[in-house]
């Protein structure tokens, strides 16, 4: 999922994407957790400060079900809403 949304994001042109490990500033943060629980959430809530994010949950975007291959298009695609919302 993250190889093909990296793949994706790297060739949309105006859709500048860092990708990080550790914490720092950004405009939105996408969260990836391996299952429905959503365990990053959490602990994102707890040391963020107010950093928006973007939630995957196993096979959830957001809380709404999504087939897992088509995760990296729906992201994209909020991504540039949230790009264009700014």
């Amino acid at each position: 999922m993250a190889r093909e949304l990296k793949r994706l994001t790297d060739s949309e042109e105006g859709l500048p994407v860092e990708y990080v490990t550790e914490q720092k500033d950004a405009d939105v943060v996408l969260l990836l957790n391996g299952c429905p629980h959503a365990c990053r959430e959490e602990e994102w809530a707890r040391n963020s400060g107010n950093t928006p994010f973007i939630s995957v949950q196993g096979e959830r975007f957001m809380l709404k079900p999504v087939f897992e291959k088509e995760l990296p298009r729906v992201v994209l695609m909020y991504l540039k809403k949230v790009k264009d919302s700014r």
